[in-house]
């Protein structure tokens, strides 16, 4: 599988990943940052509605019961939000990725027409309601922040990167 865009999402579970997770998304974000990932990235997983194809799901875990108004008892994290952002930025450096690819759930949930019953990262902090809108103007803000983490990884060196030995696990198999 070609890999041409990311998906950002989170589990709708605890911080700690259940097997259903573990099989629905190549990499899993922690509750400390810290990456598991779960399946080489040539593989097809079921992380988003008709659009799996070439397509990378990335999620951090929690957002268990959460609506907009309250994230519950497992929000996501400061250090899983940068966590999500330096995972982004690093698979599109190795995978060639443009950075205008990644897009979160809640976006594509928008563009596909079930936005409300996928609300990934429509906002990052509680609030009243969603609206498409919103879910458009907070995944350009991560893009830029993609984009400000690519920089400055490009310019660190790739196999500096903390990321690194975890993302390149199996990927001589995965480019075969």
């Amino acid at each position: 599988m070609k890999t041409e865009k990311i998906t950002l999402h989170w589990t709708a579970g605890r911080y700690l990943p259940n097997a259903r997770e573990k099989n629905d998304y190549h990499l899993l974000i922690l509750k400390d940052g810290e990456m598991l990932k779960t399946h080489n990235f040539d593989l097809r997983l079921e992380h988003c509605w008709q659009d799996n194809t070439g397509n990378l799901g990335l999620a951090v875990c929690g957002m268990l019961g959460a609506r907009p108004g309250d994230f519950g008892a497992y929000p996501f994290t400061p250090r899983q939000l940068s966590g999500l952002i330096e995972a982004a930025a690093m698979l599109c450096a190795l995978k060639n990725i443009p950075v205008e690819a990644v897009q979160t759930h809640a976006e594509r949930a928008v563009k596909k027409g079930y936005f409300g019953e996928r609300w990934d990262f429509a906002i990052l902090a509680p609030q009243a309601k969603t609206t498409p809108g919103e879910a458009l103007k907070t995944g350009n803000f991560l893009r830029g922040k993609i984009t400000g983490k690519l920089s400055a990884i490009k310019a660190a060196g790739l196999y500096r990167n903390r990321f690194y030995p975890v993302l390149i696990k199996n990927f001589k198999e995965e480019q075969a």
